[in-house]
Order: structure tokens, then sequence, then C-alpha cells
């Protein structure tokens, strides 16, 4: 009995191919941020709150530039709605090596002006080849009633004419409580 070889041959050609093709997108270590140090429970957001994750990127262990193409958080809860992923300089900040952090900021509309200043796409953001540069994203969404568990976040970027991503863990707890309604305030 005769063995096709060109079948098992053709097959190692394409699955080499397509794991060093440079136009795929593959994980990456180029970022350097601080891990997260434990879970983290919050509770008592009122539905509808304006709630931020804001992930910092702040240095670059790679050899070329590094330009972010978007920030993305990894399997988001159901029901949760995002309003915006901008970008901010932190240059006035001493922020050194942060962990990507998650706050409520109640009424703080999108695209108003944060604690660091003026908002910017996240594609602005780039760091040089083994340098550091001072950004921070920040995904602001809005969640309704219930508990929600979030896990991490995707950094997509380009290096050295590749596009790579990076996943940074996440591990916080929010449970939102359905708005009050006040004798002052009824529909």
């Amino acid at each position: 009995m005769r063995v096709m070889r060109w079948p098992i041959a053709l097959l190692a050609v394409l699955m080499l191919a397509a794991c060093s093709s440079s136009g795929g997108t593959g994980y990456g270590n180029a970022l350097v941020m601080q891990r997260p140090a434990g879970t983290v429970l919050m509770s008592g957001n009122p539905a509808g709150t304006i709630t931020q994750v804001q992930v910092p990127v702040v240095f670059n262990r790679s050899g070329a530039r590094v330009r972010v193409l978007s920030v993305q958080l990894t399997n988001p809860p159901r029901g949760i709605r995002i309003l915006e992923t901008d970008a901010y300089h932190t240059w006035h900040v001493p922020v050194g090596i942060m962990a990507p952090t998650i706050e409520s900021t109640g009424a703080l509309e999108p695209g108003q002006p944060r604690f660091w200043g003026s908002r910017h796409p996240v594609t602005a953001i780039t760091l040089p080849a083994h340098g550091r540069a001072a950004w921070v994203a920040v995904i602001a969404f809005t969640a309704p009633p219930g508990s929600f568990h979030f896990t991490g976040v995707r950094i997509t970027y380009t290096t050295g004419g590749v596009n790579l991503w990076q996943a940074e863990a996440l591990s916080y707890y929010i449970r939102y409580s359905a708005p009050r309604v006040t004798p002052d305030h009824q529909s």
C-alpha cells in the first residue's frame, strides 16, 4: 500500500506559513505594566454610572517603536455598553509603572477632559524603542443592575512592522444596584 505524502507535506508548509506570517496577529510582550494585586470587589454603584477602565501604557521593552492600535476589554461581561475608548497624556502625573484599574466616575461624561488632560485616539499612543512614554488608555462604559466580572484588557499594537497583541489581567467584581427612586425624582 502506497502512502500519499504530498498532502502531509502541503499541510506542514501551510502550517509553517501561517505561523511565520508577518501580517498576522500574535502574542507579544513589548509593553511593561505592573500586575494588579489581587481581586477587587466594588459594590453600591448605581446602574448607569459611568465607569472607566484605565490602562497605563508606560514602557516599551522591545528594540522597535511601538504604536498602539486598540485597547479592548477581554471577554466583556454581557450587558455593559462601551461608550468610548480614548488615550490621555500623563506626563504631569507621576505614574511610574501603574497597573490597569477600574473606577467609577459618576456623572463624568465621555469626551470630557479627565484628571490628566484632553483626550486623544488610542492610536496616538506611541513608545520609543526601549523607552518610556506617558499614556493611559481609558475605556468608558455603563452597566445595568447586576454583578459583573472584568478579567482583563487586550492591547493590540504594531512594532517592527508586525501586528501583535498583549493581554493584561484584571480581577474586578463590580455590583451595580438598581437606581433609587426618591420622592423628588419620581417619574
